[in-house]
């Protein structure tokens, strides 16, 4: 019995080399590229041929409408895009997985295969060179607060300047206007107004004037004890304010006296008029003096922030690159452990995983002509919102007959609207093979399930009612990693497929998913582009 258990425990090992040794090297094999397609199940049913109808087309998935690509009456072939949704996100988001998957697959190669001396010094250098890249961003980032600080302390320093001008040019108009008026905020007595309403709106504006003078004055005191860039903020609309108060009092005061006549030996009218002319000018002047300083601190507050959000960025940017790089360094420089492979492995299987699902939205964000015809009608336009089953396309067959057929409602679920199909018909004392393309569809479970199938080939001598034999290719998996089941060795250990590189083969166990008659998928193991052996 131990002499048994002695040769079970040799010959079963032996066995298994054995095997995978003939495997290799003894059996007719062909080498294959790894690729992506889409993986298919044979559906097989029957149906009937019946009168063409309109076909809707719409999407399913919803969205914002990007392009239409025809208009009603054009005429259309099999494949081609008819309408395609804002799929710009997508294609984005698609790009950077797929450079992410690039750079995990470089990473876990290198890994894999180690890093010369040589290498680790270039490697080195470029450390360094980022570091000084580094320093030089911070030194620039110091520079431009610096210079920001500056910049924005003459623009302040500008505007606090013209607080004295305010102060004389408000003190000049309240001299003129009190000339005019008496303290009681009425007219001096040897002006005769003739216009009640214009010498009424004078009178009370002068009310108004008096107390922006005094609100001038408080501000200009304030500013000069608090010459803070906040204060300065607060106090400059006020300036503007009032000067506005004080210069409609000049307005409405000089359009009064227009209608007035001087009743005693002081000066003409015309002086009085003259000097509010020549006092509102100086308020104008000041005005707009305020205006420009406003608007030069605003806009180098927006330059500042511009130039400090550069630099900023341009630092983050140097010293992720400089992370980046010293990070692989450290990973350069370690020696491959099983946990750091299965990790990059893992990361590479989920962003193919992620890519699969993108690629998948976009290509359902597009219509896809079924097949050849014309289109009939165009339910939406460019930048409308669509629903999942919002009618988008209206067309019409160019064969006058299609196939319907009742199916499980299983079956009918994996079925999509442009599946190609395998069409048999027995008519005219012969079997003839034609192609096909699922056109629509009625799975509505109160309802028997149908789906309607289009010619793809010309038909000549049709009837209605002739039986047809079909084989549905139900696209199960898009853009799926797929190989012939015939390179698949399974043992005790599990998959695993024969990857020849560099003119060597080497057994790399694999992880399969959905699979067809004769491809399967591979979920991880080996990538895109590689090269295996089928038997």
């Amino acid at each position: 019995m131990r002499k048994y258990w002695k040769l079970l425990a040799v010959g079963v090992p032996l066995f298994l080399i054995g095997g995978f040794i003939y495997l290799v090297f003894f059996t007719e094999e062909n080498i294959i590229e790894v690729k992506k397609g889409n993986l298919t199940e044979d559906i097989l049913a029957s149906g009937d041929v019946v009168a063409s109808n309109e076909i809707e087309l719409g999407f399913l998935d919803g969205g914002r409408v990007y392009d239409i690509n025809v208009k009603p009456g054009s005429k259309v072939q099999e494949g081609d895009i008819l309408v395609s949704l804002d799929s710009r996100e997508l294609e984005a988001e698609l790009k950077s997985l797929e450079a992410k998957t690039i750079l995990s697959k470089a990473k876990l190669s290198q890994l894999l295969a180690g890093v010369r001396s040589e290498e680790l010094n270039l490697f080195e250098a470029h450390i360094e060179s980022a570091k000084i890249d580094l320093d030089n961003s911070l030194k620039n980032f110091e520079n431009i607060k610096i210079k920001s600080d500056n910049d924005i302390t003459q623009r302040y320093q500008a505007a606090l300047d013209i607080a004295d001008s305010v102060l004389l040019t408000a003190s000049n108009s309240i001299d003129t206007l009190n000339l005019i008026y008496q303290p009681s905020n009425q007219f001096k007595t040897f002006f005769f107004v003739s216009d009640s309403n214009k010498k009424s709106d004078a009178e009370w504006q002068i009310i108004f004037t008096r107390e922006a003078f005094e609100s001038i004055k408080s501000d200009v005191a304030s500013v000069k004890l608090d010459s803070s860039n906040k204060n300065i903020d607060e106090i400059l609309p006020k300036f503007k304010v009032n000067m506005e108060i004080m210069r409609l009092s000049l307005s409405k005061t000089y359009d009064a006296l227009n209608t007035a006549i001087v009743v005693s030996d002081q000066k003409n009218i015309n002086d009085f008029i003259a000097d509010i002319a020549r006092t509102r000018a100086g308020i104008n002047s000041t005005q707009t003096d305020l205006l420009n300083k406003e608007q030069a601190i605003s806009e180098q507050k927006i330059v500042n922030q511009k130039n400090i959000s550069e630099a900023e960025n341009l630092v983050k940017s140097k010293k992720s690159i400089l992370e980046e790089k010293e990070e692989e360094l450290v990973f350069k420089k370690a020696k491959p452990r099983s946990v750091e492979i299965a990790v990059y492995e893992a990361e590479i299987k989920e962003v193919e995983a992620s890519r699969l699902l993108i690629r998948e939205k976009i290509a359902n964000m597009h219509i896809v002509s079924p097949i050849s015809g014309m289109i009939k009608n165009i339910h939406t336009k460019t930048g409308s919102l669509i629903g999942v089953k919002d009618r988008v396309i209206s067309m019409i067959s160019i064969s006058d007959f299609q196939i319907e057929s009742e199916i499980s409602l299983e079956n009918g679920k994996k079925i999509r609207v442009g599946d190609k199909v395998d069409i048999s018909l027995n008519y005219d004392d012969k079997k003839r093979a034609l192609r096909g393309s699922v056109i629509s569809m009625n799975l509505k479970e109160d309802e028997r399930p149908k789906i309607y199938i289009a010619f793809l080939d010309e038909v000549e001598n049709l009837e209605f009612g002739i039986k047809a034999d079909l084989n549905i290719k139900a696209v199960i998996k898009r853009n799926a990693l797929l190989i012939s089941k015939k390179a698949i060795i399974k043992d005790e250990i599990g998959e695993s497929v024969i990857l020849f590189e560099d003119g060597k083969k080497s057994k790399i166990s694999v992880v399969t998913g959905a699979e067809s008659k004769d491809e399967i998928e591979i979920l991880s193991g080996i990538y895109e582009g590689d090269m295996i052996i089928s038997q």
